[in-house]
C-alpha cells in the first residue's frame, strides 16, 4: 500500500451533518426475455461517508485544520475516522442503561474521584472464536454477562489483530441483536462479512470504532473562508486494500 494514514483528530467531531453508510456493490445483468435487471452475486461492500464540519470563527481554528487536510495530499493518503453518530454502542447511548460508577471494596475511590464503571459496553473487547473469510457471524467475548440486547443492528466495531490498527480499513457493522451469555460472550451477524480470516483473541473496539478512508479526489476539503469564518466539508470512502 503507497501512502501514509493518518487519524482525523477526535476534537474535531463537531459535524453539522453527515452520512455515514454501506453501500453494495454487485455485479448486474439483464436476463433473456425479461426487462429488469437482475443481480448475480454481491461484488463488494464498503464503508462511504460525507461530512459537513462546524463553521470555525477565525483564522486561528480553521487554518489548522487547512493543513491537516494538506497532509492527505489528496487522494494520496488516508486518514481513520468515525461515524460521529455511532462513536459508542446504542446500548450505551441511551440514558437508561448507563451504569453507574462503583467504589472499590473498600469504599474508596480512584484519585481523580471516578470509579469502576461495570455493566455497559466496554471500550475494547476480544474475538473468542475464529472464522474464515467471507463468514458471517462473530463470535466476541469480554462482555457484561447476561444481558438482553447489549449489541444491537447499526453498532459499529472495528477488528484489530493483535491490537494494532492497521493501515487497511477492519469496520463491521452488526445487522443482529447481539445477547449475551453467563460468559459475557454474544454471537452477532455481521456485514460486511469477514474480509479476512480472524483467530481468537484478536481485539475487537466499540469506543470510536474507525474505517481507513481515502477522499473521493483532490477537491475535498477546501475550505471556504471570510473575514470571520471558514467552513469545509468532505467525501470519502474506504480502503480496504
Amino acid at each position: 500500500m503507497a501512502g501514509t494514514v493518518f487519524e482525523y483528530p477526535r476534537g474535531w467531531y463537531e459535524f453539522t451533518a453527515s452520512k455515514f453508510q454501506l453501500r453494495t456493490v454487485g455485479l448486474t445483468y439483464r436476463p433473456v426475455f425479461r426487462q429488469t435487471q437482475k443481480t448475480s452475486r454481491l461484488i463488494e461492500q464498503f464503508f462511504a461517508a460525507d461530512y459537513v464540519q462546524k463553521p470555525s470563527r477565525g483564522p486561528s481554528s480553521w487554518q489548522e485544520k487547512e493543513a491537516w487536510f494538506a497532509l492527505l495530499e489528496g487522494d494520496t493518503n488516508y486518514l481513520r475516522i468515525s461515524d460521529p453518530l455511532r462513536c459508542v454502542p446504542l446500548y450505551n447511548r441511551i440514558k437508561a442503561n448507563r451504569p453507574q460508577p462503583q467504589p472499590f471494596g473498600d469504599g474508596t475511590w480512584f484519585t481523580d474521584g471516578t470509579g469502576w464503571v461495570d455493566g455497559a459496553v466496554p471500550e475494547f473487547a476480544t474475538l473468542t472464536a475464529g472464522a474464515l473469510r467471507g463468514d458471517e457471524w462473530a463470535t466476541i467475548g469480554g462482555l457484561p454477562e447476561s444481558i438482553t440486547g447489549l449489541l444491537n443492528p447499526g453498532d459499529l466495531f472495528e477488528h484489530r489483530p493483535d491490537g494494532i490498527a492497521g493501515a487497511v480499513s477492519r469496520l463491521y457493522q452488526c445487522v443482529s441483536m447481539g445477547h449475551t451469555n453467563e460468559d459475557g460472550v454474544s454471537a452477532v451477524k455481521i456485514r460486511p462479512r469477514w474480509r479476512e480470516n480472524v483467530v481468537p483473541g484478536d481485539q475487537i473496539v466499540f469506543a470510536y470504532p474507525q474505517a481507513v478512508m481515502q477522499l473521493i479526489d483532490s477537491e475535498q476539503a477546501m475550505i471556504s473562508r471570510d473575514a470571520n469564518y471558514g467552513s469545509f466539508g468532505f467525501s470519502c470512502a474506504e480502503h480496504t486494500g
